[in-house]
């Protein structure tokens, strides 16, 4: 059982991080309404697809640069799998 000290650090600790996230969020949303035009939404399956596809095989890094490349293919596979 935790000590009412303890208790509260807990609830002052959990307020405090719930409160620096609604403001990074906050931070976050404002930034990206700042852009011209509207998010994209059409063609959703396919692009998820895409997205995939890319992050598994990761295509687009491996053009440039080989050797750094494929120790970076190797990297995110090692997290990915």
């Amino acid at each position: 059982m935790l000590t009412i000290v303890e208790k509260l650090l807990f609830l002052l600790l959990s307020a405090g991080s719930l409160y620096l996230a609604q403001r990074y969020f906050r931070q976050t949303l404002q930034v990206i309404n700042r852009g011209e035009g509207e998010l994209a939404i059409d063609h959703m399956p396919q692009r998820m697809w895409r997205a995939l596809e890319v992050t598994v095989s990761q295509r687009t890094v491996l053009k440039t640069r080989r050797g750094t490349s494929v120790m970076h293919l190797f990297v995110v596979w090692g997290f990915l799998f």
